[in-house]
């Protein structure tokens, strides 16, 4: 009996141990390491998809990862101190650049988890208004914006209220222009100075020699927008809150945009929201930088696990996760279209050239 007794104390420790050892392995086999909190700085564009309980769970439950965020413009981000901080998630070479040269030595790891072109969110009556100003053509579904006149409009300082057609579809005497973030500190209106210097220099990407010509329009397209936010999730949420005649047209990632209307649909409060794909746009790329073992090991598990992936697809997120098809294929289950590929497409500057350019504006 006692025999017995002792065989199966055996069996159920090492049934116990077993079960602890198998809980504890990875994708890969290996055992997976001691649970671990990282610490970083994310663009607010992600937050969504962090904050994802599916996420939460497979870093913690899969891998034993816990995240402490924070949010951040990806500009501003490259000021902040690495200081007990694992990773830096930007979302453009440009910023990942300025963290370079100011974080050099401290970088252990970088690599891009996505993508996502730059559009401008607007509302059903703008369409039409743009439309009929010649501003607009559409190619199927696709409502494609000609970036280069609307600068141009901006620049001349013309009103809506000049516009053919204002009348009955946006009486408004605003100056016509795309709302951004501050260029200074955030990513994605430092890709509108990125697009609008290269429209400006002839639809070439901007160099040291051209920029005196092309800085007194540049920084008139800016300061002409009065307040800007250092990060992208407020004129986001103006443009969404306070509607068309707050926010008429608002520069967003697309992701942003496919994101939110893939959950709620176009309609809001009464109106009905709009992508326009400008021509040229540019493309947002979100690239992960690691300070620590810490920030390798959750970089290593966004790169290769394959749910994850996914899941920032569904967050609108482009990336290699089947080839791009599933992207493609879950917003059209959404019914929310997308562009398969984009061929007029902006260069970004030299970081060299980009921070002059900033040094210039402020002036």
């Amino acid at each position: 009996m006692k025999k017995g007794i002792a065989v199966l104390l055996v069996l159920l420790i090492l049934g116990t141990v077993g079960y602890l050892i198998i809980t504890n392995l990875d994708t890969s086999g290996l055992n997976r390491k001691p649970p671990v909190m990282v610490k970083g700085y994310y663009g607010s564009e992600k937050e969504d998809y962090l904050s994802d309980p599916r996420v939460i769970d497979i870093l913690k439950k899969k891998y034993g990862i816990t995240l402490d965020l924070r949010k951040s413009g990806s500009m501003e981000m490259a000021e902040l101190s690495t200081e007990g901080i694992d990773f830096f998630w930007p979302s453009s070479e440009i910023p990942v650049s300025r963290i370079e040269a100011l974080h050099k030595g401290e970088i252990k790891k970088s690599a891009s988890i996505g993508y996502s072109p730059m559009i401008v969110a607007s509302w059903e009556p703008i369409k039409a208004l743009l439309e009929n100003n010649g501003l607009i053509r559409q190619e199927g579904a696709l409502s494609i914006l000609d970036i280069g006149k609307l600068i141009r409009l901006t620049i001349s300082e013309k009103k809506w209220s000049d516009l053919k057609g204002a009348s009955s579809l946006y009486r408004s005497n605003k100056t016509v222009l795309v709302k951004t973030t501050d260029p200074s500190q955030s990513n994605s209106g430092l890709l509108y100075l990125a697009i609008s210097s290269g429209i400006l220099n002839g639809n070439q990407v901007i160099t040291a020699d051209k920029i005196p010509t092309v800085i007194p329009s540049v920084k008139k397209l800016f300061d002409l927008q009065g307040f800007k936010s250092h990060t992208s999730a407020l004129p986001w949420e103006d443009y969404l809150n306070k509607g068309r005649g707050d926010t008429p047209l608002v520069w967003v990632y697309e992701a942003q945009f496919i994101n939110y209307v893939a959950a709620n649909g176009l309609q809001r409060g009464g109106d009905s929201l709009t992508p326009l794909y400008p021509e040229p746009t540019i493309w947002s790329n979100h690239i992960y930088i690691s300070f620590t073992e810490n920030g390798n090991r959750l970089l290593d598990v966004l790169l290769n696990d394959e749910e994850l992936q996914k899941i920032f697809n569904e967050h609108g997120f482009r990336n290699n996760y089947k080839n791009g098809e599933y992207f493609l294929s879950f917003f059209k289950e959404k019914n929310v279209t997308v562009p398969t590929t984009l061929d007029q497409i902006a260069d970004i500057p030299t970081y060299e050239n980009v921070q002059t350019m900033l040094d210039r504006i402020k002036e």
